[in-house]
């Protein structure tokens, strides 16, 4: 084996990797002629072999420059880290996959080298493009001003994933460069450098990434239905009528969110600060409204930030107990407005902190919408970690402490989060924050959710019909479309948004999507377990089911609903078609059921009440019954088998019931593993049929056009169904 100077090698699981520092001067290059104007770090030296630290753990490589970084509450704690001990960089050469390393002025900068054809994804939700190879990107926490295509971001996260195999991912919570304008990668944080490499697909990758910082959890089947919500809902007897207008309109909704209004002072503070005391001139009696709400099947989420007003008691409480971010001794303010920042390092602040929210949890309270988080003061003094690191790492440390109140009452944990960062997936759900009402915003809102799908997180939202200004009727609809089947669904504005102010052609079209939204509840609850065991989105790139098709890897105005399902909306004024790509296999259409072969583009009708939907062929889609929210589901589900001669799949309701459908001579066998629950199964494709069974109850069999369909209820073991037909 070739060997060379100022060199190591690491082996990976699969891939051996090349770490040079022979060329130091490619990286000064880099910092100098491409760093953010505000931020210019500057080389100093060259980094040796004999200053790097190396390590496997598990299917990941390590690499270490400078003193260890203690940042435990990002990376978790996992077995193997505890049993072994970095080791020097050696000499060994292999492969091609090479790295250059160099100090800056206050950090440390790495290099490597891109593949022609290479493609980046993830770093957070960016909203500027989704293949960010071309691009420079810096992570720091900000007021996005708007879902659009500048480079800020709400939600910025030190992790890439390349279309070439492998995933980085920076351990830090200083601000981080990403800058993929050549046939480099650059990187450069402040302070250490720990940078953690795997490979894989980005199945892989993901579940990895996710195994390292933190699984999201499973949600309350509740938190999948509609939430409903404005900036803001002045009293409790408007948004009565609001939800009330929703029952008579037969439109299925979950939760009522609040805004700023719900507080006492509000207006008095000028400014969106907390007080944690309910306006009850605007909502009199919470509790009894609450509880008359959870009659309805309506949950109550209240808005909530990290912020204190200076004119209130509860700033002089914060003030003299030091639960504040201090400068020079003094609290320092947000760049917002007269109001104080909660210093979430201080875990006697933490607690106080989690007392207030605790108190409006125990009025029943199910989920709280924790705003802003990404304004912490970066020259503030704060109880615990460096100035470099704390704001980025606020807002995982804010959303933390509000997830952790629930988790302590025994409830189950929904939050409505803006900001975030690597390891705030373990809170979920998070928004887009504020887009405006325009056709570019909603396809960069997309985009954002897209490449924060890459970056280890399952659930994503964003507003319906974009948050600043008013959104025309045909964009209001096709948003709608759109909104309504990522992961989590929100009508949110600073003007109307419920749908009969649009007018009735939006009004049936918003109704019918939300019926089939609801339907489809069983099946976004199983992709939502799936997500709870290995990380893998709700809202799924193609290029993440599909990495092996290149036409897939800059397609970005459709997605994957889970693995099974192609949602394609209409992101543009006027279009009445829709080009589609379908992967590699059939694919049925699911408002006429034709059938589409892939891969390639093919051009769907798509006029503005139709939203284009796929299904995978060999998929089986649970549907449960139209309700009007989603506690008040019932059995049976109906199971729609789209390819009676083989087709698989993966129901979640409390235990894992596999199911599959498969041709044996001249029967279809159907068969379900153990449960006890009561189904429809209806087979398309098959024009009649005689149906028997072991372990079940046939209640009725039926046939309609192009289906057969029977009822049944399993015993509790598993069940198989033998079906003699006719094609």
């Amino acid at each position: 084996m070739k060997r060379r100077p100022r060199a190591f090698t690491i082996e990976t699981f699969t891939i051996p990797i090349l770490y040079s520092f022979s060329a130091p001067w490619v990286v000064k290059h880099l910092i100098e002629s491409r760093s953010v104007a505000h931020w210019k770090p500057t080389l100093t030296r060259k980094v040796l072999p004999s200053e790097i630290q190396t390590g496997h753990f598990g299917k990941w490589q390590r690499i270490r420059i400078g003193e260890e970084v203690d940042l435990p509450i990002i990376v978790k704690e996992i077995e193997e880290q505890k049993n072994r001990n970095l080791e020097s960089g050696g000499e060994n050469v292999l492969g091609d996959f090479k790295f250059s390393a160099s100090e800056t002025d206050d950090g440390f900068a790495v290099s490597w080298e891109l593949k022609s054809g290479e493609h980046l994804y993830g770093l957070g939700e960016r909203f500027n493009a989704f293949d960010l190879r071309g691009k420079r990107h810096v992570l720091q926490a900000a007021d996005a001003i708007g879902s659009n295509s500048s480079f800020r971001s709400y939600k910025p996260v030190p992790f890439l994933l390349s279309s070439a195999g492998y995933g980085v991912f920076i351990n830090t919570a200083s601000r981080v460069l990403f800058d993929a304008r050549g046939d480099r990668c650059l990187t450069v944080c402040r302070g250490p450098l720990d940078m953690w490499i795997v490979n894989g697909t980005p199945k892989e990758i993901i579940t990895e990434y996710t195994d390292l910082t933190g699984r999201p959890p499973l949600i309350p089947k509740w938190a999948l239905g509609l939430w409903i919500s404005r900036c803001m809902y002045p009293s409790r007897k408007y948004i009565e009528q609001v939800v009330d207008a929703m029952r008579e309109e037969e439109i299925p909704c979950d939760v009522v969110s609040l805004d700023p209004l719900w507080m006492k002072y509000r207006l008095f503070c000028l400014r969106d600060c907390m007080n944690f005391e309910w306006d009850e001139k605007r909502f009199p009696n919470p509790a009894k409204m609450i509880e008359q709400f959870a009659e309805k099947g309506i949950k109550i989420c209240l808005w909530i930030n990290p912020y204190i007003p200076l004119l209130l008691p509860i700033f002089r409480e914060a003030k003299s107990k030091g639960y504040l971010v201090t400068r020079r001794g003094r609290p320092t303010l947000t760049k917002d407005g007269p109001s104080a920042v909660v210093d979430f390092s201080n875990d006697e602040a933490v607690n106080w902190y989690k007392g207030k929210t605790a108190a409006l949890l125990k009025q029943g309270v199910k989920a709280l919408k924790t705003d802003y988080g990404e304004a912490a003061p970066e020259d503030g003094d704060y109880k615990k970690y460096s100035k470099n690191y704390i704001h980025n790492l606020y807002p995982l440390l804010y959303n933390r402490a509000v997830y952790e109140t629930f988790e302590e009452l025994g409830e189950p944990g929904v939050l409505w989060a803006r900001s975030a960062w690597a390891g705030s997936q373990r809170y979920p759900v998070h928004w887009s924050g504020d887009s405006k009402c325009t056709w570019h915003d909603l396809r960069h809102v997309l985009i954002g959710g897209l490449n924060f799908s890459l970056s280890g997180f399952a659930y994503w939202s964003h507003d319906i019909g974009g948050f600043m200004g008013m959104p025309s009727r045909e964009l209001y609809i096709r948003w709608a479309q759109c909104g309504l089947f990522v992961s989590n669904a929100r009508l949110h504005g600073i003007t109307p948004r419920e749908p009969w102010v649009f007018g009735k052609q939006a009004l049936e079209v918003f109704k019918h999507y939300a019926k089939l939204r609801y339907r489809l509840i069983p099946y976004l609850y199983t992709v939502s377990y799936i997500a709870s065991k290995t990380g893998y989105p709700v809202l799924r790139p193609m290029v993440f089911e599909f990495p092996a098709d290149e036409n897939v890897h800059e397609v970005t105005e459709q997605f994957m609903l889970g693995g099974d399902l192609i949602v394609a909306p209409v992101l543009e004024k006027g279009k009445r078609k829709k080009r589609v790509y379908f992967p590699e296999g059939k694919w049925i259409d699911w408002h006429d059921q034709l059938e589409y072969e892939g891969p390639g583009f093919q051009e769907v009708s798509a006029p503005l009440e139709r939203l284009p939907i796929f299904v995978r062929k060999k998929s089986i889609v649970p549907l449960a019954p139209e309700v009007n929210f989603v506690d008040e589901y019932t059995q049976p589900v109906t199971l729609l088998v789209f390819d009676p001669e083989e087709s698989n799949s993966m129901l979640y309701n409390g235990d894992e019931v596999v199911i599959s459908s498969s041709k044996e001579k001249n029967s279809i066998v159907f068969r379900i593993s153990p449960t006890k629950q009561s189904f429809v199964a209806r087979f398309f494709g098959m024009r009649g049929g005689k149906a028997d069974g072991e372990n079940l109850e046939i209640i009725e069999t039926s046939q309609d056009g192009n289906w057969f369909q029977l009822a049944f209820t399993t015993l509790g073991e598993g069940a198989i169904i033998k079906i003699l037909y006719e094609k």
